[in-house]
């Protein structure tokens, strides 16, 4: 998604090569028993940005009946990249310093196509951008183009506004407050007062609900596969490292994330606790005693405790910008996780079940290149 907003480099390529897949479905298809007129598109969150993006788009027309949005449009502020241009050059600024504004755009890309993938996001890592209209991580994303292979043309909601959109059938979702379960479910004081890991005892709910229900549907019981892709990946890994989650599936699928990634668990857990609680209540410091903390976190809207937890400084050399929530070890009955990742795989304290495991090398680097 990187542009310098030029026949140089136009951008949308993540969303050129969803089209090349689509149109790759349409001639091949029915070799599969399937049916191009039926072809149906589903995204979540980013996903259901590039939804949109096709929806709008006139490059995609014909390749699909109906789509599904989940979590996520053009019209959302990190669904559009502002800046493109200003942001290509800070990108190749950082890796080369004699770049500066007055370069070319092919100047820029002779940068950019000398350094490894790795290269080039460390680089998007740390260049300064307007944070008003991004969230942290999102600097890339799709641009308005010109020219004959333009994917899209006019601002989203000019077109939306205009009509000039795939008359197809769509389901739109969202949930309120969205985001803010990394807060309330990962949150943690390290102790018995919150205790953390609600997510994932969230989810072991949902799967002692499926075996007690899925005979209703004409499933069984004893062949659940749970699949997870990014952080649902990690939580796949840690049902299977979990003595709590033990017979609830008899197989996982992790794609693109585990346990013993950086940002699948959560160092400084109560210290983060206390800075959330510190920027909504500024008399709470480290005297305070974990139940004065809760009391505070339950006084605020689920929109103000996000925005707290936005805002604290973190140490960054462990964790993701955004992502300071996740799973901690726990003691106690109840506890979910009560050995670290790589301790409980060493003394294959896992549930034996069938797994599949994978990833794509340069992960990430998608919305860069």
């Amino acid at each position: 998604f990187l542009s310098t907003e030029d026949d140089i480099i136009p951008g949308n390529y993540g969303l050129k090569d969803q089209r090349f897949a689509l149109q790759w479905v349409q001639g091949n298809i029915h070799l599969f028993g399937g049916d191009p007129l039926k072809v149906t598109i589903d995204g979540q969150s980013a996903g259901s940005a590039s939804v949109s993006y096709h929806v709008l788009s006139n490059q995609s027309k014909g390749l699909f009946r109906a789509a599904i949005h989940e979590s996520g449009t053009v019209l959302t502020s990190w669904g559009y990249q502002r800046y493109a241009r200003d942001i290509a050059y800070k990108t190749a600024a950082a890796l080369d310093s004699s770049i500066t504004n007055s370069n070319g755009s092919a100047e820029v890309l002779e940068v950019l196509q000398k350094v490894t993938a790795r290269e080039l996001q460390d680089a998007a890592n740390i260049i300064p951008v307007p944070t008003k209209h991004i969230n942290p991580g999102y600097i890339f994303a799709p641009v308005v183009e010109s020219g004959d292979d333009a994917f899209f043309t006019e601002l989203a909601y000019e077109a939306v506004e205009k009509g000039n959109i795939n008359k197809v059938k769509m389901i739109v979702g969202m949930n309120s407050e969205e985001w803010i379960a990394r807060v309330s479910r990962f949150l943690s004081t390290e102790d018995d007062i919150i205790p953390g890991n609600y997510g994932l005892k969230d989810q072991r709910f949902a799967l002692q609900w499926v075996q007690g229900n899925i005979h209703l549907f004409g499933g069984d019981p004893l062949k659940v596969t749970i699949d997870g892709q990014s952080a649902g990946s990690a939580s796949v890994s840690y049902h299977v490292l979990s003595n709590q989650s033990k017979g609830l599936f008899r197989a996982a699928i992790h794609e693109s994330g585990t346990v013993l990634t950086s940002w699948g668990y959560q160092r400084y857990a109560r210290d983060i606790a206390y800075k959330t609680a510190a920027a909504l209540d500024s008399s709470i410091t480290n005297s305070n005693g974990s139940a004065e903390v809760l009391e505070v976190l339950q006084k605020v809207t689920a929109r103000e405790l996000q925005d707290a937890a936005n805002i604290i400084p973190v140490p960054t050399k462990h964790i993701n910008p955004g992502y300071i929530f996740a799973p901690v070890v726990e003691s106690g009955d109840d506890a979910f996780f009560t050995e670290l990742a790589y301790e409980a795989v060493e003394k294959g304290n896992i549930n034996k079940v069938k797994m599949i495991v994978g990833m794509n090398s340069e992960e990430w680097i998608a919305r860069v290149s």
